[in-house]
């Protein structure tokens, strides 16, 4: 499946440069989404992301830089703008389900 995933990907890049674009990052899917199970002693953590609910619980990081490089395979290289770790959770609480049943944390309103 995986070197059947790298020539489909390998077919869409050589069409995308055919076509006059060039390499690019995209990310796809939401930002909660995730594939499989966690571990059972975990498992209420997945439910609290999937549905936003989601705090830091000590301070977190600022982006060391303003931007950073995406590096593809081939060589290709793209700079992409960063931002600081508390920015990127108030993205993820803001894009979950906003329900969740059972042991998710409390919601507190994210910091302006």
């Amino acid at each position: 499946m995986r070197q059947q995933a790298r020539g489909a990907l390998s077919r869409y890049d050589q069409a995308v440069r055919n076509a006059g674009g060039q390499q690019r990052f995209v990310p796809v899917g939401d930002l909660t989404g995730q594939i499989g199970d966690w571990e059972p002693a975990n498992g209420g953590n997945k439910m609290s992301l999937l549905s936003g609910a989601v705090v830091d619980t000590t301070a977190l990081p600022v982006a060391p830089q303003p931007s950073g490089t995406v590096l593809w395979e081939s060589g290709a290289t793209l700079t992409v703008p960063l931002i600081p770790a508390g920015d990127a959770l108030r993205q993820l609480a803001a894009a979950g389900a906003g329900d969740c049943p059972g042991a998710c944390p409390s919601r507190s309103p994210a910091p302006a």
